[in-house]
């Protein structure tokens, strides 16, 4: 089990004034302990890509899952305002990132077709420039489509032009493909920083992250994935998913054993943000 986050003393090590940019310069490292650079004792919560993960660092016991997800991202909300981290309707909505894929994104949306779900799919401009006719079926199919970068790099310490320059670059590709400048914007692996936050409120975009991460992009079957989304899900809830290699062979399993446990479970699906 990885040790507790490692806070540097030095408050001034942020550079930041207020709590929500104070609070979002963690990042991981190769040791068993995180590091986070400011105090506040909640970064490490919401820098952190995978919930389940922070989970296990701060050892919650006696929590269950559902418990543990809800009180966390009601910490969230009250650190970072700005980003969405779960709906706010008590229905769950799915959200796949990194696309479009050409092998990948068809199952996705032949899936969402049948059981006639919408979702949301934050895309990565290079892969929209290579897809566009892909782009605009998820557009025309209903779906909603957001900014995911351009070329899906960590933008956790880059550089302010950096971070503005993938963002500007990837709204204006899936622009030119579907006609509309998305509004909701994700960033790669869930990571930013304050210049991150401040390039999202320029460019006019909403934050969106996550509750439920189904960690798809694992070597695991996908009744076990399944099986560990339904656990965690519950309404409101924003469920992490991917439309990337990584889940080629197991997308559909996975999507068509989540509808069934939801249906089974009574949540019901928002098709829209937030």
């Amino acid at each position: 089990m990885a040790g507790r986050p490692r806070c540097i003393s030095d408050e001034s090590a942020c550079g930041l004034s207020d709590v929500e940019a104070r609070c979002c310069t963690y990042a991981p490292t190769r040791s068993a302990a995180p590091v986070c650079r400011c105090r506040a004792t909640a970064c490490s919560v919401y820098c952190h890509r995978r919930v389940d993960r922070t989970v296990q660092i701060y050892s919650l016991e006696g929590k269950n899952t559902r418990t543990v997800n809800s009180l966390l991202c009601k910490i969230g909300e009250r650190l970072f305002p700005s980003i969405y981290w779960r709906t706010h309707n008590h229905a769950l909505h799915l959200t796949f990132d990194d696309g479009p894929n050409p092998e990948v994104t068809p199952q996705v949306l032949d899936v969402l077709a049948t059981r006639n779900a919408r979702a949301t799919f934050f895309l990565v401009g290079k892969n929209v420039q290579k897809y566009s006719d892909l782009t605009r079926r998820i557009a025309s199919e209903g779906h909603a489509v957001g900014n995911h970068t351009f070329t899906h790099p960590l933008l956790f310490f880059r550089s302010r032009r950096f971070q503005l320059d993938e963002v500007v670059r990837a709204d204006e590709v899936i622009e030119e493909a579907i006609g509309t400048k998305p509004v909701w914007f994700r960033p790669p692996y869930g990571y930013f920083d304050s210049r991150t936050l401040s390039v999202a409120k320029q460019t006019e975009h909403r934050l969106v992250f996550w509750d439920v991460d189904s960690q798809d992009y694992r070597d695991a079957t996908g009744a076990a994935i399944a099986r560990r989304v339904l656990k965690k899900a519950e309404t409101g809830s924003i469920l992490l998913l991917h439309d990337n290699y990584a889940t080629k062979n197991k997308i559909v399993d996975i999507l068509n054993l989540l509808f069934d446990g939801l249906e089974e479970r009574g949540i019901r699906l928002n098709p829209r943000l937030p």
